[in-house]
């Protein structure tokens, strides 16, 4: 295996982590959000004084997956600029081409759907 490969290794070992990572996110702000009807169900008239703490950790658990999400993408370009290349005028630094935008991860897709459902049920659940 050449150093062209291996670095292509060490890239795609970074992207399946950070999507990992993102994956990981998603199932903690499940938790929370269990818990959340959890503690909602027992204490109704707490909850309504509370309510806003529990958006604090999905839009602090929706900024962190933006910002995996737009590493990924970061790396996934690298992948295809390190893959064209000719291995003679690879310079193997992980340095990555272009920083996206969080903004435009935390509105993507694959992220703002799930956040935007659980940060939705949130406010309608305190507000009735």
């Amino acid at each position: 295996m050449g150093n062209k490969q291996h670095h292509l290794a060490m890239i795609q070992g970074i992207i399946n982590r950070l999507a990992s990572n993102s994956a990981g996110l998603k199932h903690w702000m499940v938790l929370v959000f269990v818990g959340t009807m959890f503690f909602v169900s027992r204490e109704p008239r707490l909850a309504r004084d509370l309510g806003w703490a529990f958006v604090i950790p999905v839009m602090a658990f929706w900024f962190v997956d933006a910002v995996y999400l737009r590493n990924e993408r970061d790396f996934r370009k690298l992948y295809r600029k390190v893959e064209k290349q000719p291995e003679h005028e690879i310079d193997f630094s992980m340095t990555r081409p272009t920083k996206g935008s969080i903004l435009k991860g935390m509105f993507s897709v694959t992220v703002c759907p799930i956040y935007g459902a659980v940060l939705v049920s949130l406010v309608l659940l305190f507000i009735w």
